[in-house]
């Protein structure tokens, strides 16, 4: 299946900071600030494999692993760089806690607006839904947001 959304119109929710959430652990990063480093392997069809890298050695790892998309490095790296650029990102990363309502599930697009940092305000993947709720009654939707959504 699809990772994300086909339709952003309607698999859209909309955030307030401090209106409809109940609790965030969102952090504002910038993009020179984050440290990632894409590996990418190609297994192709006589049986060897192909690596290519990029980004920062001291990053968080992210591995791509990939079937018979050439046998050219240079492309492969091209290709590592792009994933890199869309992993590297000026925006927020996190967990938004609120009730069922906005209602939310993986692969939606979660626009997160702030009174306080309007010039912060952008369109994210949200990555992963936890529902939490017992007999109190207590009913949480807390969503993962992931990269931006062009």
């Amino acid at each position: 299946g699809k990772v994300f959304s086909d339709n952003p119109e309607t698999d859209k929710v909309k955030y307030v900071i401090d209106k409809n959430t109940l609790n965030s652990d969102l952090k504002y990063v910038r993009a020179e600030d984050m440290r990632i480093k894409i590996k990418i392997t190609n297994h192709v069809a006589d049986g060897k494999d192909i690596h290519a890298e990029a980004g920062d050695d001291d990053g968080v790892v992210s591995t791509y692993s990939l079937q018979n998309s050439g046998d050219d490095v240079a492309s492969l790296k091209k290709r590592a760089e792009v994933l890199l650029a869309k992993e590297k990102f000026t925006g927020y990363q996190g967990k938004i806690i609120a009730f069922d309502i906005p209602f939310t599930r993986h692969g939606m697009i979660a626009s997160i607006l702030s009174y306080e940092y309007p010039e912060r305000d952008g369109k994210y993947f949200i990555d992963a839904v936890v529902v939490e709720m017992d007999d109190s009654p207590k009913y949480r939707r807390e969503s993962k947001i992931g990269r931006i959504a062009q």
